[in-house]
């Protein structure tokens, strides 16, 4: 099967500039996958002027900028491929490596060869709160989704997948290393992400960390100075996910605090169970989702109902993880989506 997808079909894994190693490491002997990942000035320079935009507030330049953007035909890495008449292409686009790709690069593309655009969106896009920031992404992403034709669009959000008629599917996520139990347990409690309207949620909960004596790592970046709270004691600068990865694996617990309205995991969930880590989280749906083990999982409602005992207690954590959250599962799930349409297009003939 594989030698047949790569004699007439071949994945374009889209991976510029953003994307974590855990997104494609699993994929780098897939002989069905032609990996697209490197850095482009284009994107540099991009980003540069957008984040300079939108630090001035100047949204209106930001929206501008990204139409522009959209009608000059930029595809960066892609131009690399040799692209062939008698095959299939599957282009897979994740939201954050939208950009340089333009729609207009896409579509004289699909004018060309026999091409198939796939977008995973890794983000939520019916938040309770929306910010400022929030309402600028859901913007870009829906105004790239009704420039492109997409023939499959995937989610990490089921309640996104539900309500826009999305394909949902969990984050691909490759684990850099193998799970070692045997790993010193410096840190009690481990957190690292975004305020993004969570600030309050997140600042209560380092309170109760503070009250209950916890040993903790705990990272929150994207706080203006005027509203920075413990400053001595919350991290605030970002690091890279090497780092980060080695602080979970030295800590006894992962903390997990969702975004207001989000009912997908975040990347903390993936790594509890491919770490063998305690997940403490605020997501009720983490009850449905595999691996789920209350023994291992705690979920809380209120900072102050949390059992930071069991957070502190140190016992053997095994998933028995299996594999699927890996991107070789995605690119599966498409061709079983190809090779049922065909069934059904064969059947249909055969019936006429």
């Amino acid at each position: 099967m594989g030698n047949e997808m790569k004699k007439h079909r071949e994945v374009i894994f889209v991976n510029e500039n953003n994307l974590l190693p855990t997104t494609t490491k699993d994929l780098e002997l897939d002989e069905r996958v032609t990996l697209v990942q490197r850095r482009t000035w284009t994107y540099i320079l991009f980003r540069g002027v957008r984040k300079i935009l939108l630090h001035f507030h100047a949204d209106r330049i930001t929206n501008l900028i990204d139409s522009i953007l959209y009608r000059i035909p930029v595809g960066c890495a892609l131009r690399d491929i040799n692209w062939q008449k008698d095959k299939e292409y599957y282009i897979i686009l994740f939201n954050q490596a939208m950009y340089p790709i333009s729609p207009k690069y896409l579509k004289g593309l699909q004018k060309r060869y026999r091409i198939h655009n796939i977008l995973f969106i890794w983000d939520t896009l019916t938040p309770k709160v929306i910010g400022r920031l929030e309402r600028l992404l859901i913007q870009s992403i829906n105004a790239y989704i009704s420039s492109v034709d997409f023939k499959y669009i995937f989610t990490m959000d089921p309640e996104n997948a539900r309500q826009f008629g999305w394909i949902y599917h969990y984050i691909p996520y490759s684990p850099l290393w193998v799970a070692d139990s045997k790993n010193a347990i410096e840190y009690d409690l481990c957190l690292t992400c975004s305020a993004n309207g969570r600030e309050e949620e997140l600042y209560n909960v380092f309170k109760e960390i503070k009250k209950n004596e916890v040993k903790s790592i705990f990272r929150m970046v994207g706080v203006s100075k005027d509203d920075q709270r413990y400053s001595n004691e919350i991290v605030t600068t970002p690091v890279s996910y090497s780092i980060l990865i080695d602080e979970e694996v030295s800590s006894n617990c992962i903390l997990e605090i969702m975004h207001p309205g989000q009912v997908g995991a975040t990347s903390r969930y993936y790594e509890a169970v491919c770490y063998n880590k305690k997940l403490l989280t605020n997501n009720k749906n983490v009850v449905n989702m595999p691996f789920y083990e209350p023994r291992y999982i705690k979920v809380f409602e209120k900072p102050e109902d949390i059992d930071w005992k069991w957070v502190k207690e140190r016992i053997p954590v095994d998933y028995h993880y299996d594999g699927r959250f890996s991107p070789i599962h995605l690119i599966d799930k498409i061709i079983e989506l190809e090779e049922e349409k065909e069934r059904n297009e064969l059947g249909k003939v055969e019936t006429d």
